[in-house]
């Protein structure tokens, strides 16, 4: 593991995270960037080793994370506060290092529950991962 960049991660995160900025320290940490195109949320990362499972490769809870980030991070936009009833994850292929990026839209916009689903694409545009999640307007 490469605990420079470990280290660095936690720092910056450290530094960078404001309790009420509403922004989430797992988001700093793993060094995650939001944008939204429309109603279209985009979380991209880099993957570094410290994110590896045992067998090499990102770790199903960090890929987990960053599936629900994005679109719980959607949902804010579009409802404001809410909180996700369930999420069903497909893991498509492993992923190494490089930038990863993940995609979340809606599948239907209700006025209390809504259904997302959230994309994670390796760094050549192949997927990933794909989470299907029910989310509920708090």
């Amino acid at each position: 593991m490469n605990e420079a960049a470990a280290t660095k991660a936690l720092e910056r995160a450290l530094a960078e995270y404001d309790r009420n900025s509403g922004g989430f320290f797992l988001e700093r940490f793993l060094g995650c960037e939001l944008s939204f195109d429309g109603e279209i949320c985009v979380l991209s990362l880099e993957i570094e080793d410290f994110m590896f499972n045992s067998g090499g490769t990102l770790h199903g809870g960090v890929i987990a994370f960053v599936l629900d980030s994005a679109a719980g991070s959607l949902f804010k936009r579009i409802h404001g506060p809410g909180y996700t009833l369930e999420s069903k994850i497909q893991y498509l292929r492993s992923l190494g290092r490089g930038r990863a990026t993940c995609n979340a839209r809606f599948l239907k916009r209700g006025r209390l529950v809504s259904f997302v689903e959230a994309v994670l694409s390796s760094p050549d545009g192949k997927p990933a991962a794909i989470a299907t999640s029910t989310w509920h307007t708090a």
